[in-house]
């Protein structure tokens, strides 16, 4: 039976914590990305000093995931694009495309209001933790991964929207 690019990503899975242990991020080709904190994090740290954990942890798993595509296209035999000759039509195209996709930013805020997630210049993630989250009483580790997911969720599909829109309209002359 032959594996098809859709089964080496459905198999893929990238894990991440960050530095001080406390966050864990993870993405698999079945489940998406997942976001976790251990017990206690609350306890060590600040809004500012969770969001800094998270960064890293997000930032490896993005990092994370842009080798395992490599090696997929690597294992499928994908070759890279061949360079480009430039002044033409199309590279003036595609390099419109990039110039506009690298502007590119999408927000969203969690149902509670508790976490802001942008997404720019290329995938790049940043995430706000609204002052004094971590002290509310009904505050959990789990419901704030919740409150995160959901933020990282409506922005990724906002973004890839954004971006599939840009596609379509800077290519459409190109037909």
């Amino acid at each position: 039976m032959t594996t098809t690019f859709h089964d080496f990503l459905e198999r893929m899975k990238v894990n991440v914590t960050s530095p001080d242990r406390t966050v864990s991020a993870g993405y698999s080709g079945r489940g998406g990305i997942t976001v976790s904190f251990r017990q206690g994090a609350f306890t060590r740290h600040d809004e500012a000093s969770l969001v800094t954990q998270i960064d890293h942890a997000l930032d490896g798993v993005t990092t994370g995931f842009d080798s395992g595509m490599s090696h997929i296209y690597k294992a499928r035999g994908i070759q890279p694009p061949p360079t480009e000759p430039t002044g033409t039509r199309t590279s003036r195209y595609r390099q419109r495309f990039r110039e506009l996709a690298y502007e590119l930013k999408s927000y969203a805020t969690s149902p509670l209001g508790c976490v802001k997630v942008r997404i720019s210049n290329n995938h790049r993630i940043n995430v706000r933790i609204a002052p004094g989250t971590l002290n509310r009483m009904d505050m959990t580790e789990e419901r704030l991964a919740s409150e995160l997911l959901s933020a990282l969720t409506e922005a990724s599909r906002d973004y890839s929207t954004k971006r599939r829109d840009l596609r379509d309209t800077v290519y459409a002359d190109l037909g």
